[in-house]
This record gives C-alpha cells, sequence and structure tokens, in this order.
C-alpha cells in the first residue's frame, strides 16, 4: 500500500516539531482523519485520498486504523462478531503494491470466515484467562535476574543518543534489543513485543537508563489497552496462557498490571 507509505513521508516532512508525542495522525474507518490543527491541504487531501481508496477496498464489516507520524506507518484490521468479540491484527504494509493490488486481491469472505472462526473460540479462551493471575515478572524482578547482563548492554546503548534503545529477553530467543526513533515509535509497537512473550528489561533513551516506575507505566498503559481492546493478546503478554521463563516468585507481584 505505498500510497500509506507516501502520505507518511509527507506527513514526517510537514508534522510540526512542537505536536506532542503522544498526538499522531491517525486513519480511522469510524473516526475518519485525526490529524493535527495545523494540517497542510495537500496533507489533508492525500489523506483523505487513502481513506476513500481503503474504503473502497474493505468490506464494511471490517474496521482499520492507520497510525502515522513514525518512521514506519502501522495498519490493523479489525473485525466483529457481535458486540462483545473482535479480532484485532496488524497486516503489513507493502511498498511494491498499491490499495487496489493489496487489498484488491484479498479473499474477504475467506477472511471473514478465519475471523468468524477465531471469535467463535475467542469468548472461551477470554472466559479461561480471567479466571488466570498473571506471571509477568515486574521491570524490578527482570532486572534483578538480569544485572550483570543489563549493565554490559546499558554501557553500549548509552553511546548512541540519537536513538531510543530496548533490551529484551524471552526463553526462546534469549537476549535481544530494538532501536526506535523516539519513544512514542516503542509505545507504538509495544503491544507487538509484549504479546511475543518478550520481556522489556530496561530502556534507554537520550543515553540515559530511564527510571523502573516510567518503565512499569508505560507497560501498564500498554496492557490497558490490550486488556481492553485485544483481551486474548492481553492475555498472552501477561502470561495467563503460560509462559517459560523469569518467574515472579510468592513475595511479588508484578507492579505494572493494570
Amino acid at each position: 500500500m505505498r500510497e500509506i507509505i507516501v502520505l507518511n513521508r509527507q506527513i514526517l516532512a510537514e508534522l510540526p516539531e512542537t505536536t506532542e508525542r503522544d498526538i499522531r495522525p491517525i486513519i480511522d474507518r469510524l473516526d475518519g482523519l485525526e490529524l493535527w490543527p495545523q494540517a497542510s491541504d495537500s496533507v489533508t487531501q492525500a489523506a483523505e485520498a487513502v481513506r476513500t481508496e481503503l474504503n473502497r477496498y474493505i468490506p464494511e464489516d471490517f474496521g482499520y486504523t492507520v497510525s502515522l507520524g513514525d518512521e514506519q506507518p502501522h495498519f490493523h484490521l479489525f473485525f466483529a462478531d457481535g458486540a462483545q468479540t473482535t479480532s484485532w491484527h496488524p497486516l503489513e504494509i507493502s511498498e511494491h503494491k498499491s490499495i487496489a493490488g493489496q487489498l484488491g486481491s484479498m479473499d474477504w469472505d475467506e477472511q471473514r470466515g478465519e475471523e468468524i472462526s477465531g471469535c467463535q473460540s475467542f469468548d472461551a479462551m477470554k472466559e479461561y484467562a480471567s479466571q488466570v493471575p498473571s506471571s509477568l515478572p515486574s521491570t524490578k524482578k527482570l532486572q534483578q535476574n538480569f544485572r550483570e547482563e543489563m549493565k554490559e548492554w546499558v554501557k553500549q546503548a548509552r553511546r548512541d543518543k540519537s536513538q531510543v534503545h530496548v533490551f529484551l529477553w524471552s526463553e526462546d530467543r534469549g537476549f535481544t534489543s530494538e532501536k526506535y526513533a523516539t519513544l512514542e515509535a516503542l509505545r507504538v509497537v509495544l503491544p507487538d513485543i509484549m504479546v511475543v512473550e518478550l520481556f522489556v528489561i530496561t530502556i534507554v533513551a537520550e543515553g540515559k537508563p530511564l527510571p523502573v516506575k516510567t518503565i512499569d507505566q508505560m507497560k501498564a498503559k500498554t496492557l490497558k489497552m490490550m486488556k481492553e481492546h485485544m483481551p486474548i493478546s492481553y492475555a498472552r503478554a501477561t502470561g495467563r496462557f503460560g509462559f517459560g521463563g523469569v518467574s515472579v516468585g510468592p513475595d511479588e507481584e508484578s507492579n505494572h498490571e493494570p
């Protein structure tokens, strides 16, 4: 969907530096355009053209949200099966295809069938998850378990003040790290990080490690959103379906569980 990528580049070129980081342009099927107040006519027209194309090729029983203003735009597709059950997942944005080329070639009947099938098991999974306690470790616990590895990683990450660095661990992948242009860019992808059972150990921004309290606040805000809009992903992120790795321990509960 190269139109989205082109629009995002235009937004990056025009987005005022004074705009708060928490405010980012959004294209939403239900709410329309959410741009900054002084958005230029060219940006507004381009965004409306993208929305028109998306509405043309995405059936009306599917919702979508496009998040813009970061290095890479993000596209999420929604499907509701009744008032309470909704599927929500990201869709890769192809730079080599137009909106018509990418979405026009999708088999929406097949997609709808997959969504409905998933929604039917969704309620049972949600009910099960609601009765199982979280096993998500607190940031403090993670830093205690990986103190030496974290110290060595922070020493290296502090040298680069131009990006936000994230130190991660999972049982399957071991230690990994990622870089983001801003904290807001990290916040956008934090649900995707947490849902695949990657534990955020620490974050370095502007050459300084963020306080544990700040990291836990970020996690808590993300988990709150996931609990409201992505209950199955929320259950996975909090270990309610079980995951290996660090135990919270009997005397300490996770301090960022909403």
